[in-house]
């Protein structure tokens, strides 16, 4: 009877992941943290005196080194370019991302297990900057990020189908325009990292 019932706690467990995570919560006046481990997708942030680690829903940056040499190759395939121009890439997102986030920025969050090699739990998480952009549309458009890997929905937005479609459409965008890896040469982005004043992508996270 005992194994009857533990079987049946894994297999809701399987089923149903989306119920046992904690409630979403919206973190603001968050502070990126200077750590060698950062990149473009997952990023060290302090919040109210504690230190987290978030990794973007939705999107995936290009490796910035060559410790997963298969994911690389994945991502170089991707976007149609070599492996060593995948990790260059790597690296301008991290620094795109810290430039955008070097001001404080929101964090929404349900605590969704993201994994990592860091002894510091890593959460999913969806970003939105000081000037109320999403960041993961930010990499997405601006071709320095694929859409893939695990999605949510957060409270009071679109359904994952429809984030998807709009990640979908901002993805395609960036490839007809040719920025970031999707273009030849230099890495030329929607607008200058300098300056993110202009109009902004469409936030899908409202």
């Amino acid at each position: 009877m005992q194994k009857s019932i533990l079987a049946a706690v894994i297999l809701l467990w399987a089923i149903v992941p989306s119920r046992l995570y904690a409630e979403w919560e919206t973190l603001r006046d968050c502070r990126l943290l200077d750590n060698p481990s950062n990149d473009g997708d997952s990023f060290h942030v302090s919040y109210d005196g504690k230190e987290f680690i978030f990794r973007l829903y939705f999107v995936d940056t290009p490796e910035s080194d060559d410790s997963f040499p298969d994911r690389v190759n994945d991502q170089a395939v991707h976007f149609g370019i070599t492996f060593d121009r995948t990790l260059k890439v790597g690296k301008f997102a991290t620094k795109v991302t810290a430039k955008v986030l070097s001001r404080p920025f929101t964090v929404v969050t349900r605590g969704q297990d993201a994994r990592g090699r860091s002894n510091l739990p890593r959460y999913y998480a969806f970003v939105r900057t000081d000037r109320e952009e999403d960041l993961a549309g930010l990499l997405v458009g601006n071709g320095l990020a694929r859409v893939y890997g695990v999605r949510a929905a957060p409270p009071n937005s679109d359904s994952i189908a429809a984030l998807s479609e709009k990640y979908a459409e901002v993805e395609s965008q960036a490839r007809r325009q040719q920025v970031g890896a999707y273009g030849r040469g230099s890495l030329r982005l929607t607008r200058g990292v300098e300056d993110w004043n202009a109009a902004p992508l469409s936030s899908p996270v409202e």
